[in-house]
């Protein structure tokens, strides 16, 4: 009952950290596209905010799609039970 507690609670801090992970990835984005929007409205530096964002913004779209990846698979994984609690390896 204790480790099903415990695993429940390190499952919730896994999510939130996903969770706070893509909030952070997406303003990034966000605060760059709104960023190059700025530099063409006001005509400073386009090029250079188009060509930063350019490179930035697939980085961190990247970045949340390995982060998804990995979290998703260790949630498929905790939820098969190929994980031995008492040995701490798998079988």
């Amino acid at each position: 009952m204790k480790a099903s507690k415990e695993r429940e609670i390190v499952s919730a801090l896994q999510f939130l950290i996903y969770i706070l992970f893509c909030l952070f990835a997406l303003s990034v984005i966000f605060w760059i596209s709104r960023s190059i929007y700025n530099a063409w409205f006001y005509n400073d530096a386009p090029i250079t905010a188009t060509v930063i964002g350019s490179v930035i913004i697939p980085l961190f779209i990247l970045f949340i799609i390995l982060v998804s990846r990995v979290f998703w698979t260790l949630v498929r994984e905790g939820s098969t039970g190929l994980y031995d609690e008492e040995v701490g390896r798998t079988q």
